[in-house]
């Protein structure tokens, strides 16, 4: 994954969140990592694994594609 589409798929994890009222630490809590690590993933310095793109999926109640994947 290009640091574009990580970016984009970053930034559209942030607005699922925050759409659904939820918190970074929550979501960050739900996959078992730290915050610190969820804003490497939400700013695109990190991929994000496919896993980790199906629970949040899961604990925001979207479906996978909302994050633009």
């Amino acid at each position: 994954m290009d640091r574009d589409t990580r970016e984009r798929v970053g930034a559209n994890v942030r607005a699922e969140i925050a759409r659904k009222g939820r918190h970074q630490k929550d979501a960050a809590e739900y996959l078992g990592t730290s915050q610190q690590n969820l804003s490497r993933r939400l700013l695109g310095h990190v991929p994000f694994t496919a896993t980790e793109l199906l629970e949040l999926a899961h604990f925001l109640a979207v479906d996978i594609t909302a994050f633009g994947v």
